[in-house]
């Protein structure tokens, strides 16, 4: 369990670096593939990484949205094609 949680604290660490790299402006994300990119994969592995949490893991720490961290990650992975940017980030 602790390997999971570490490579999520990893994955999570690797956004903070793309956003450091990129810069944290909404319309660069939107304009520059590579930006979106490298931000999917990281949360396609965020969400794979979550998929191995026990259950017992989840409901002691029910205040982070699993469920959803899951979710994003499946959308990426599975329908990377459809995803809005505007829409699933909150770029708004």
């Amino acid at each position: 369990m602790k390997k999971t949680i570490l490579r999520i604290i990893y994955y999570c660490d690797k956004i903070d670096s793309h956003i450091a790299y990129f810069g944290d402006d909404r319309e660069l994300f939107l304009e520059n593939e590579h930006y979106q990119d490298a931000c999917a994969l990281v949360i396609i592995q965020i969400g794979e990484f979550v998929a191995r949490l026990s259950d017992e893991f989840i409901s002691e720490h029910s205040e982070i949205p699993w469920r959803d961290i899951k979710g994003m990650g499946d959308i990426h992975a599975h329908n990377y094609d459809n995803v809005m940017f505007d829409t699933h980030y909150g770029l708004q």
